[in-house]
């Protein structure tokens, strides 16, 4: 562990933490690609008395998705809501039935789509002592809130937080500094107090120090450090506990 910028006093006046998630907390990996996916998506519809074949549920999803990035091709760092998607695709009013909650379509498409749902030693054990002290611990992450709600229900670490900044809430994504202030001004974080914790420079922590807050960067095992990544506080080898020492 070590720390750039941060002087002596700061170390340990953090009582607000926000973290990232994906590289950060757990390795999320989806690939939306696989033909499987749709062919048990289209099955699904069937089910339910929407007959589609799964060539044309993938085409017309990767078409309507393209094509709303180009609707938002002026707003920067803009962030789709797959769900939305979905469900304007498919058009959920033609599912029959009284106990059919139109967000099955979005979790059952992240569990047909997740490959890989990992969360990284050290972060449960470090979030529960975080609120044992107290401390307000806040998500911001680039993500789908038809994913990531169940990723953190499944991880056991949804609890822990007391707030959720989801990027597709907001039709923006980090780093836009515009989605940053939605956590920092609904919770009127105070520079000294806060920290933000994320595991890519860049997207994660920069726009952050440049609103003035502390930064800890948050190294994977292997991943050495870049000399353009200037955190005010580095943890190594994914060793997340440390930031209780701050």
């Amino acid at each position: 562990m070590s720390y750039n910028q941060a002087t002596e006093m700061e170390i340990s006046m953090f009582q607000n933490y926000v973290f990232s998630f994906y590289g950060t907390l757990a390795e999320v990996k989806m690939n939306l690609q696989e033909q499987g996916l749709w062919e048990k998506l289209s099955v699904y519809y069937g089910i339910y008395d929407y007959p589609v074949d799964a060539d044309t549920l993938r085409r017309s999803f990767f078409t309507a998705l393209a094509q709303e990035e180009e609707k938002k091709a002026d707003k920067i760092y803009y962030e789709p809501n797959y769900e939305d998607i979905l469900l304007r695709l498919f058009n959920v009013k033609k599912l029959k039935g009284k106990n059919r909650s139109p967000k099955d379509i979005g979790r059952f498409f992240h569990l047909l789509a997740a490959e890989e749902l990992t969360l990284f030693p050290q972060v449960k054990k470090t979030l529960e002592q975080l609120k044992k002290e107290d401390r307000n611990v806040y998500l911001l992450a680039n993500a789908q809130k038809a994913f990531i709600k169940d990723q953190l229900r499944y991880f056991g670490i949804k609890e822990y937080f007391d707030g959720l900044y989801i990027s597709s809430d907001y039709s923006l994504k980090k780093p836009s500094p515009v989605f940053f202030n939605q956590v920092i001004n609904e919770n009127k974080l105070e520079k000294k107090k806060t920290l933000f914790v994320g595991g890519d420079f860049e997207t994660d922590l920069l726009p952050a120090k440049k609103l003035g807050y502390l930064t800890c960067l948050v190294l994977r095992p292997g991943r050495a450090l870049s000399p353009v990544e200037q955190a005010d506080f580095v943890v190594e080898n994914g060793e997340l506990k440390k930031v209780l020492e701050f």
